[in-house]
């Protein structure tokens, strides 16, 4: 050193300690760090704080050798393996071009056989003595009748179901009523 005290500031503009990096990294206890920010104060560091770009655009390991760097590359890791198990989820299928006007024009001249609810024998039935051990009563969670023509209109309430067009209902109404007659 020139005869300064440890510590002391030199004469020059520069404003850093006087010696050179390595003699002030032995004597300093924070070494080349306190050279760093005597320059970021300065501003002749050209890769600080007065970036445009943030340190993490410069490259996934930019910015992780700090105090914290180990925590940030295990959530960047669990970041990436997230975005793989996800993109794991789901296949990616050509399904072709499709017409919209052409599409419109379907649906549009789609005859779906509805019927308007005056048409229809709309009937409040026990979901037990009808639906439940029908071979045509969808399996559970599933709530629906596969018989064409027949609907499960609604569940009307724990023990009643609101069917519309349902033979087998039709046919006992028939029978009952032959059989009052």
């Amino acid at each position: 050193m020139t005869g300064k005290h440890h510590g002391e500031r030199g004469d020059g503009d520069d404003g850093r300690i006087d010696g050179d990096a390595s003699e002030s990294s032995a004597e300093e206890p924070l070494g080349e760090f306190s050279e760093r920010v005597v320059d970021d104060a300065d501003g002749t560091d050209d890769g600080g704080v007065g970036d445009e770009t943030p340190a993490l655009e410069a490259g996934a390991d930019a910015g992780r050798s700090g105090p914290l760097g180990d925590l940030a590359a295990d959530v960047d890791g669990r970041r990436e393996r997230s975005r793989s198990a996800d993109d794991e989820l789901f296949d990616e299928v050509d399904v072709g071009e499709v017409d919209a006007d052409e599409l419109w024009a379907q649906v549009e001249s789609d005859d779906r056989n509805v019927t308007a609810d005056g048409e229809r024998a709309i009937r409040k039935v026990e979901k037990r003595k009808y639906c439940q051990g029908c071979p045509h009563f969808a399996t559970p969670p599933d709530v629906h009748c596969s018989h064409e023509g027949t609907d499960i209109i609604e569940q009307v309430d724990m023990a009643h179901f609101e069917v519309a067009d349902c033979p087998v209902v039709l046919e006992d109404e028939r029978l009952e009523d032959v059989t009052t007659d």
